[in-house]
């Protein structure tokens, strides 16, 4: 095989493994959740052009926040679309507020806001 060859076959190697992982992190999440409040660390409102010609706007909201379980502390960051923030939120979130989320009861670092 040339180095072309086995550079594909390692990046596809990578790409699965990556989708793999992401679908076990959502599969667990859903068999194994436990409703929680959690308090927002930080809030960010992003919005750029995804590139010159189509003019197209990005827009999301980064959450971070923290929460407890069995005793320890955990930290996580959910991305929301502005249509999700605005289902969920009624008022602009601040640092300090609480919000629910879900958490995996197995791997309690996996979480994110309720939808």
């Amino acid at each position: 095989m040339d180095r072309k060859t086995i550079a594909i076959a390692l990046l596809v190697g990578v790409v699965l493994i990556l989708a793999i992982s992401r679908i076990m992190e959502i599969d667990d999440l859903e068999s194994n959740s436990s409703l929680n409040k959690a308090v927002v660390k930080d809030y960010k409102y992003f919005e750029y052009i995804d590139n010159e010609e189509s003019n197209q706007k990005i827009r999301s909201h980064k959450v971070n926040f923290s929460y407890e379980y069995n005793g320890n502390i955990f930290s996580s960051t959910d991305e929301l679309q502005p249509f999700e923030y605005e289902s969920l939120f009624d008022k602009p979130l601040r640092v300090g507020d609480t919000i629910e989320i879900i958490h995996s009861t197995i791997n309690p670092a996996n979480s994110r806001i309720k939808r």
